[in-house]
């Protein structure tokens, strides 16, 4: 069995690499606005990783999921 502090690092790891991925996108997005003059979809949001580790009997659950705010302009 895994210890619970090497599962909390993998996830912690994890949730680093997602939140990377992200921004990369983001950046990419950005890019494109601004080679098509700005012009994108009326909504604009901003994702957020949410991660959730409860611990059950003797198994350590972990969930990961995205938090989205979004503003309509």
């Amino acid at each position: 069995m895994v210890p619970l502090r090497t599962m909390l690092d993998q996830a912690t790891n994890h949730v680093v690499q997602l939140k990377q991925n992200v921004e990369e996108i983001e950046r990419r997005k950005a890019h494109l606005e601004a080679d098509n003059g700005g012009e994108s979809s009326r909504a604009v949001g901003s994702m957020s990783p949410v991660l959730m580790v409860r611990e059950r009997d003797s198994t350590l659950v972990v969930s990961l999921g995205v938090e989205q705010q979004l503003e309509v302009t």
